[in-house]
């Protein structure tokens, strides 16, 4: 029986970017060029996709991309709202989101040593 070979898809944090890396080493196979405003980057519906939400005019919407390169495609076309997060059914047909609106308030504490 073949060993199964394991790949990870590594969102770094120090700036060197999102990639495709080998688990059994580290080594980095496939980096990818992603919107730098991208958030939440997971694998797509198929393997050969990433997928991940970008925010514009504070609005969010799911985008595919292929991992090989190439332009990426949105999925949703919502025109209001934020998505907080999602992910796709076992099989790839369904996608699931959290949507919603961030509102805040503005408090004003004064004597507060009282």
């Amino acid at each position: 029986m073949a060993a199964r070979h394991l790949e990870l898809l590594l969102v770094n944090t120090d700036g060197s970017g999102p990639a495709i890396v080998d688990a059994s080493n580290g080594t980095v196979k496939t980096p990818l060029s992603l919107p730098t405003d991208a958030r939440n980057v997971k694998y797509g519906r198929r393997p050969d996709l990433v997928a991940f939400i970008v925010d514009a005019g504070g609005v969010g919407n799911v985008h595919e991309q292929p991992i090989a390169g190439g332009p990426a495609r949105q999925l949703t076309k919502f025109t209001t709202g934020r998505l907080g997060s999602f992910d796709y059914s076992p099989d790839g047909s369904r996608l699931i989101l959290s949507r919603g609106t961030r509102t805040g308030d503005v408090v004003l504490i004064r004597d507060f040593n009282r």
